[in-house]
């Protein structure tokens, strides 16, 4: 819950689609969204009572229970089984508690993994390493598209909705107790073998 004014014509907000509702004889509130009960969206059901038409009820009054749905959480695939598409790697990366072992998986190695547009061919190698692994560099995707890369960069200002044919797959999975620079070492293996800064999406 979050701060309260009383509920008077002046403190209205603009465009309520209800203005008639502030009289002055209650409260207003700026609700805030609560993570407490977060394990429990969109599987708890409960009875709510003969007030069925009030969307609010007292916090106080107890519910019963009627079900809790079983768990949708997402079994991780494994390694080298993984490959999906852009659409999927943004649900995993935006649904950490559904795909949770997704995130300790992805999150727990280094690795050299490639992107394949599927509309031209061309591929992309990329390492990933760093505190969150895998997972740390895959975020970057599903938020910018492109994760920097050049040349996917360029490709995406021509093609804006490209992205959508994005397909994401490992080719190595390496201990993060190697360094950077031998990761680096394993990409740049990779890119010589796949070609893929001649006839691929690598800048170099």
């Amino acid at each position: 819950m979050g701060d309260y004014v009383s509920d008077t014509r002046d403190n209205c907000p603009l465009n309520f689609p209800h203005p008639e509702w502030f009289h002055g004889d209650g409260s207003y509130f700026d609700l805030t969204y609560s993570d407490v009960l977060a394990e429990y969206d969109g599987k708890l059901i409960i009875e709510w009572g003969k007030s069925a038409v009030s969307w609010h009820q007292k916090g106080t009054l107890p519910k019963p229970v009627i079900s809790i749905l079983a768990d949708e959480r997402k079994i991780f695939s494994g390694f080298e089984n993984l490959l999906i598409t852009y659409a999927e790697l943004k649900e995993i990366v935006d649904n950490p508690i559904i795909y949770d072992q997704w995130h300790t998986a992805l999150s727990s190695v280094y690795a050299i993994y490639l992107i394949v547009d599927r509309e031209s061919g061309k591929q992309y190698v990329g390492s990933a390493y760093g505190e969150n692994g895998l997972l740390g560099r895959w975020s970057c995707y599903a938020q910018t598209h492109h994760g920097h890369n050049k040349r996917m960069r360029e490709l995406l200002e021509e093609y804006p909705q490209r992205y959508h044919s994005f397909q994401f797959s490992i080719l190595q999975i390496l201990p993060k107790t190697i360094t950077s620079e031998g990761v680096v070492q394993v990409e740049q293996e990779f890119k010589r073998k796949l070609l893929t800064v001649s006839f691929g999406l690598n800048e170099a």
